[in-house]
């Protein structure tokens, strides 16, 4: 193509880039849909028990009469806080 030139795209990599002129070639990232399915398909599956605690969370903390209701509420709330790193990560990397 006539007065098209290759423009240097930035990569951020761990390896070393050739020998010419510190550019090297970066290839279009294909997606495969198959896993674009999947992974949503399992961010659905880990988002619904995690709105299901934190309800349950929410309700603990409104109300607790006893030491035994706050350990309650404390521990669904943990709880909670470890099961949203999965979708955190998976939403992340859907978006």
């Amino acid at each position: 193509m006539i007065g098209r030139e290759l423009k240097p795209k930035i990569r951020f990599g761990f390896d070393v880039p050739g020998d010419n002129d510190g550019f090297r070639r970066v290839l279009p990232f294909r997606r495969s849909w198959v896993a674009i399915v999947l992974v949503a398909a399992m961010d659905a599956a880990f988002i619904i028990p995690a709105v299901l605690t934190f309800g349950q969370a929410m309700a603990e903390w409104g109300t607790y009469d006893s030491l035994f209701d706050l350990v309650a509420a404390l521990f669904l709330s943990a709880w909670l806080l470890g099961w949203m790193i999965a979708p955190l990560i998976m939403t992340t990397v859907l978006i």
